[in-house]
């Protein structure tokens, strides 16, 4: 997903006017197949797309997941995440052998804000999908027990977050929203190296 740059990550419109514009217009045309995409996603399946709803529920899962992988408790991480990021969980879990930890939000420093929100229609395999990302501006800090069970505390530190959020609709049935991941900005170099690696599948589907 296109997530705009923002401050150093951004091409100064002064020094680098080609690459901002060029930023620009890639917003602009994938905002465009966002709301194509949403239409169709609204006209095919008739469920409502409630595009207000993953601004409020992030924050919730954010907290809920930071909080439940500092607790080290898995079964709550399988109902709030996907399954590539509750394999990462599982792993970083299991090496730091069962010591415990403990995960406090301060504070929002922001407000959240939904920088991508997508609505994707499979044809013929009965599936759809939502997907957005949510910036979540934060102070939060990670604290740990020694030995004897006292806590470590951690000093805060203030956290930009891009977390991706999905919900499922499978043969009519909508399962609630999760966590997929997080992201990035975008920036120009990562831009290209993406749209590199498109051309060689592209080419190689070709061969």
């Amino acid at each position: 997903s296109f997530i705009m740059p923002t401050g150093a990550n951004l091409p100064s419109l002064f020094s680098k006017p080609g690459e901002r514009l060029s930023l620009i217009k890639i917003r602009i045309k994938q905002r465009l197949y966002d709301l194509r995409d949403m239409a169709v996603f609204r006209w095919t399946t008739k469920q409502k797309l409630r595009i207000w709803e993953p601004k409020k529920v992030a924050p919730s899962l954010h907290k809920d997941m930071y909080t439940a992988f500092a607790d080290g408790d898995l079964d709550s991480l399988r109902l709030l995440c996907g399954d590539g990021l509750l394999n990462s969980f599982q792993k970083r879990i299991a090496a730091r052998r069962n010591a415990k930890m403990e995960w406090k939000l301060h504070k929002l420093l922001s407000r959240p804000k939904v920088v991508s929100n997508k609505a994707h229609h499979y044809m013929g395999y009965d599936q759809d999908r939502r997907q957005a990302i949510v910036k979540i501006h934060s102070l939060q800090s990670l604290s740990k027990f020694d030995a004897q069970g006292k806590l470590l505390k951690g000093e805060p530190k203030e956290v930009v977050e891009y977390l991706v959020i999905e919900k499922n609709y499978h043969m009519g049935k909508e399962s609630p929203w999760y966590v997929w991941g997080t992201t990035e900005e975008t920036t120009m170099q990562r831009f290209i190296e993406e749209n590199r690696k498109k051309e060689a599948r592209t080419k190689y589907a070709y061969q």
